[in-house]
This record gives C-alpha cells, structure tokens and sequence, in this order.
C-alpha cells in the first residue's frame, strides 16, 4: 500500500510539475509579439504552448523540416522567420506516435500553430503532442502574455520521427 501510495504521488508530481526552460531576453520577446508582417518572400512562424492541467511538468521540443526549431515549456512560444513561398514540415516531439504538418508558408505572413499535450492513460512519460494551426488573431491573443523560449534550443535535439522509420 505504501507503494502505491508513493507512485501515485509521484505520478502528480510528474503531470502537475512545472517545467523550465531557456528563455529569449525580454526586449526579443516584446519584438516577436509585435507580429510585424513579413516582407513578400519571408514568413513568420509562431509555435506556443498554453498551460495544461496534466503534463505542464514536460518540454516539448519543436522542430522545422527536421531542424530543431526550439523546446517549450507551458505559456511558452518559439518564433522563426523563414523563406516564404515553399512546403514546410513543421514537427512536436511526441512519445506516443510523430506528430507533423506538412503545410504551404506563403511569403508575407504570420503562421501560428498552437502545440498541446495530452498524457496517454496513467502511465508517466507517455504523451502525445498535437499541432494545430490557428487563426493569426488565435495565436495574437494566446501569445500576448507568454515568454519566448530560446530559438534553436531543443533541450534533447533530436526528432522522435527516427524512432518511428
């Protein structure tokens, strides 16, 4: 009993835990969130996370056509201007299955992709994440209040879709 007792405790822990993670300098913060419009042959890509009821104790890394586009953590968000006018795959790290979309980035606009969490039964360290992309005013008032994690830092870096091939 006493085991059980102290497993289900640390499950809490783990799914209710805060996680941490590097973070861009405040004056990039407040440039990202000032969502100027790119010029014709870039685009804006935004990726934030929102706080969760279970799984805030995790990072999840983010990637873009496989490269390490940063980790977040709960109200969090990553942004990467890129060349515009091409396909992208824009990636999550996930446990349970890869999690990718492969979308279109027209030049001289902002994308904003929101990523959740979700923990698979109650078996510790098992999750899925999702992207969805969302409306640019979606993403404008998500990221408003959150901080921007480190561009390029993926506290792991590596892409769970190897683990799948």
């Amino acid at each position: 009993m006493k085991s059980l007792f102290i497993t289900v405790i640390s499950l809490c822990c783990f799914l209710l835990g805060c996680a941490s993670v590097a973070l861009e300098p405040q004056a990039i913060s407040n440039a990202s969130k000032e969502f100027k419009q790119p010029n014709p042959n870039t685009a804006g890509i935004y990726v934030y996370r929102p706080s969760t009821i279970a799984g805030d104790g995790l990072m999840l890394a983010a990637y873009i056509d496989g490269e390490c586009l940063g980790t977040t953590a709960p109200n969090t968000f990553l942004y990467k201007e890129v060349p515009g006018n091409r396909n992208y795959s824009i990636a999550s790290e996930s446990v349970v299955s890869p999690n990718e979309l492969k979308i279109y980035i027209s030049g001289g606009k902002n994308y904003f992709f929101r990523q959740t969490l979700t923990i698979e039964g109650l078996i510790a360290g098992i999750y899925t994440a999702k992207l969805t992309e969302v409306s640019e005013n979606t993403g404008k008032e998500a990221i408003k209040d959150m901080k921007q994690s480190k561009t390029g830092k993926c506290e792991y870096d590596y892409h769970l879709n190897s683990l799948f091939d």
